[in-house]
């Protein structure tokens, strides 16, 4: 039986670790680089379909490509190497129904979500009734998940949990959530 090819290079995760931004108390290197591998793993589970999911039509997929050269040239005026590269498999558009019980546990109050763990975007397409404001909150989320990502973890929980995202913060000890600007 053939050996399936190792899907991360040799040093990868030893490079990811640098580029993230992993706070935690006593951290070694090589657990950094296992929660990078941790984050790193997640991204083909989250590009699969959610349940429910609602089909993507030709021109929203054309919009997400648009996202990306929007956010690329303002990258590129930056004078930032990094690209946008969101595909349209890591944006979720869902049912109103569904993205209240995944989101807002039964409550209406957000529109649309960007995971920083899984580097997807979720939209509950229900509440946009004009293509332009679906486009903008596609718009909006993708900058959540170019801009400044930071996690935290501890010794004793190894599993990352996101703390910044670009221009939003939470405090999750605190409940408390305030804005920042990090792009």
């Amino acid at each position: 039986m053939e050996k399936e090819p190792k899907k991360f290079p040799d040093g990868y995760f030893e490079k990811k670790a640098e580029e993230y931004i992993i706070r935690g108390k006593d951290l070694t290197q090589k657990e950094k680089e296992n929660i990078v591998a941790y984050l790193e793993g997640r991204k083909d589970a989250a590009a699969k379909p959610i349940e429910g999911e609602i089909e993507k039509t030709e021109e929203e997929i054309r919009f997400i490509g648009r996202i990306n050269e929007y956010i690329n040239e303002q990258l590129d005026e930056l004078g930032i190497e990094e690209k946008s590269d969101i595909s349209p498999e890591l944006i979720h558009l869902l049912p109103g129904e569904i993205f209240k019980k995944r989101f807002n546990k039964g409550v209406t109050t957000s529109l649309a979500n960007y995971d920083g763990l899984n580097q997807t975007i979720c939209i509950d397409k229900s509440r946009f009734d004009e293509k332009s404001m679906l486009y903008y909150a596609m718009l909006h989320e993708s900058l959540h998940r170019m801009s400044y990502e930071d996690y935290y973890t501890d010794s004793d929980y190894k599993k990352p949990r996101d703390r910044k995202s670009g221009y939003w913060t939470i405090n999750r000890k605190k409940g408390h959530k305030g804005h920042i600007r990090f792009i």
